[in-house]
């Protein structure tokens, strides 16, 4: 089960890399999920850990996550983040399957 999901996550990681160097003029756009997770009412209800990959100076971690926000109508949506980090910088992405549970 863990290196399903971690392959799963290395896939998405490796789609994202491909998509970016598509347009290398165009920003990329948040995520639903990530446009959801970063909002002030929202909060992490639930997370596990997948698991990390390292070479050198270049680390990716991935973070299975429910978030909620409880501010109006229950929401819910999951999803994992995976933290990107090298030397020089870092960076987190959302993805998600499914848009949301009620």
């Amino acid at each position: 089960m863990r290196s399903t999901a971690t392959v799963t996550a290395l896939c998405a990681v490796l789609l994202t890399t491909g998509l970016a160097q598509a347009d290398p003029a165009a920003a990329p756009q948040p995520t639903a999920f990530e446009t959801f997770a970063v909002q002030p009412a929202a909060h992490v209800s639930w997370s596990k850990y997948v698991g990390s990959l390292q070479k050198g100076d270049v680390r990716v971690a991935v973070t299975a996550l429910v978030v909620e926000d409880t501010s109006g109508p229950a929401h819910r949506m999951r999803g994992v983040r995976i933290d990107l980090a090298n030397a020089g910088s870092t960076d987190q992405v959302f993805s998600t399957r499914q848009n949301s549970l009620r």
